[in-house]
């Protein structure tokens, strides 16, 4: 985001958390009805993107051994490092 910022000039600031696991998903709402995603991955969800540095991507401990098992056959991903 900071690259983006800099290179279109706009003040953009965001937290980013990823992590990998079983959730359910449905409709919620009578109204305004949304697509909603419920489950122990969400919660993991929110701590990430709470406790993330400003402007970073922060992934879970799950997230990270999921692409390295992932990368064992497509080659090694660049750019991954544990911030905690």
């Amino acid at each position: 985001t900071r690259h983006w910022a800099k290179k279109s000039k706009h003040q953009v600031s965001c937290r980013v958390g990823v992590h990998t696991g079983a959730c359910v998903g449905g409709i919620v709402g009578k109204d305004m009805q949304r697509y909603h995603l419920f489950g122990h991955v969400m919660s993991c969800l929110e701590v990430l993107e709470s406790t993330a540095p400003e402007g970073e991507v922060q992934i879970s401990l799950a997230c990270r051994e999921a692409v390295a098992r992932q990368a064992q056959t497509t080659g090694r991903p660049q750019g991954i490092e544990m911030l905690r």
